[in-house]
């Protein structure tokens, strides 16, 4: 009787853990990949925050959350592209790598490496894309000046 319950046991706690594998390993279209990335100086943690920040509302989708990851003097020609961009794509942008290259007290340089899946029924190449993002400081908030792609993988 004992080697019955421990093997019952044994097989309920592993499916317990291939459905916690499972659940981890699914993707939510609203959201970042984020657990591969550690920051370790805590003084990166906002700028992480913001590029985070700034990739979620793209794929929830929310054209004013992503505004205000943006310098003002960017939001009005951003406006105008990224809702053109989201009319007509649905994409998933995991964040798969983040390093801070140059800061100072007001501007900053920050690499990232981008998964962007297409999820919608508009023709879109999947890709991996590394990406340098400007950031300088407006009124003691970090914001996005500029991001350059420099190199891009299609995957398709």
């Amino acid at each position: 009787m004992l080697k019955k319950i421990l093997l019952f046991s044994t097989v309920l706690a592993l499916i317990f853990v291939a459905y916690q594998l499972y659940q981890t390993g699914s993707d939510d279209p609203k959201q970042t990949s984020v657990d591969k990335i550690v920051i370790s100086d805590q003084s990166e943690q906002p700028l992480f925050d913001l590029i985070h920040h700034n990739l979620t509302a793209i794929n929830q989708k929310k054209i004013d959350d992503y505004l205000t990851t943006l310098v003002p003097t960017a939001r009005k020609d951003s406006q105008k592209e990224i809702r053109a961009f989201l009319d007509s794509y649905t994409v998933k942008i995991s964040l798969d790598g983040f390093r801070v290259l140059k800061k100072d007290k007001t501007h900053c340089l920050i690499e990232t490496k981008q998964k962007t899946t297409n999820l919608g029924k508009n023709k879109y190449r999947n890709h991996i894309a590394t990406a340098n993002h400007t950031l300088k400081k407006v009124d003691g908030k970090w914001l996005i000046a500029s991001t350059t792609m420099i190199n891009t993988t299609f995957l398709d």
